[in-house]
């Protein structure tokens, strides 16, 4: 059972496509980052952009990544929202981490943004397969 939860074959496409989506919510994100900097701290900004990104993203990886038409769709939203407010404090937190570490340059902000989205990529991913849709993972490849 675990050895097929963690094909690597059908793991890879799986995290291609959440990639896939997370490329544009991180565009997304970073919209919103930047325009809500212009009249909001850091933080803020970070908090306001990366909820436009994460809504996008939980959007799209519900059906097309994670194939979810299951009947406990309540259950699915309050695990999304336990999960992306977990991660909001972490990509807040990995952000102003790295603001504080890295040298004051052009790039300082976008480099820590970059940081901050690959940390929370891979926690997402995790917690989106193995805890949000890890029945509809094996629902999937047992059918198969």
């Amino acid at each position: 059972m675990l050895r097929n939860l963690l094909s690597t074959d059908k793991l890879h496409a799986q995290f291609i496509r959440f990639v896939a989506v997370g490329v544009m919510s991180t565009v997304f994100d970073g919209i919103a980052y930047r325009i809500a900097l212009t009249a909001l701290p850091v933080g803020g900004s970070k908090a306001i952009g990366y909820l436009v990104g994460t809504s996008f993203s939980i959007l799209c990886n519900y059906r097309w990544n994670f194939g979810y038409a299951g009947p406990d769709r309540a259950g699915v939203i309050l695990r999304c929202v336990a999960l992306y407010a977990t991660a909001l404090v972490l990509n807040v937190a990995v952000n102003q981490a790295a603001l504080a570490v890295l040298p004051a340059s052009a790039f300082s902000f976008t480099l820590a943004f970059l940081i901050a989205v690959g940390v929370c990529t891979i926690y997402n991913f995790a917690g989106m397969r193995f805890w949000i849709f890890a029945g509809t993972v094996k629902a999937r490849q047992q059918a198969q």
